[in-house]
């Protein structure tokens, strides 16, 4: 019986010892390093030879965060990443890491980063940004 109990134990433990973490853009980045669900919206976007990146965040924040796509990965996304992600609402999944002072991600597949456009309605006519 003792033993039953403490493999449960164990079990539930090794369950949340591995569980993903979700956050808001807007929450703070407590959990560089870790693997994360981020949700927000996709400001802006630079292409270039042999970088896109990405500025992501929510509208009613000012911590952002930067999401990059190496051009080696580039043909693993369905759409080109500046005009399929620009002014849409997103959900990435990705490993949070500072580079020079500020949190970013390297997305190397399209299956990192969605189109969340049903979750959140378009603004109402009168409604601020």
């Amino acid at each position: 019986m003792k033993s039953a109990l403490l493999f449960s134990l164990a079990t539930v433990l090794s369950f949340t010892a591995f569980a993903q973490n979700q956050t808001q853009a807007n929450k703070p980045f407590t959990t560089i390093g870790d693997t994360v669900h981020l949700i927000g919206f996709v400001t802006k976007v630079n292409y270039s030879a042999d970088l896109t990146v990405m500025n992501f965040s929510r509208k009613d924040s000012t911590q952002s965060i930067t999401l990059n796509i190496r051009s080696t990965d580039r043909y693993k996304f369905k759409e080109a990443p500046e005009t399929a992600f620009l002014n849409q609402y997103v959900q990435v999944k990705g490993k949070v890491e500072i580079y020079r002072g500020k949190p970013q991600m390297t997305l190397h597949s399209g299956q990192q980063i969605s189109i969340l456009q049903e979750a959140f309605p378009p603004n109402q006519p009168g409604e601020p940004l």
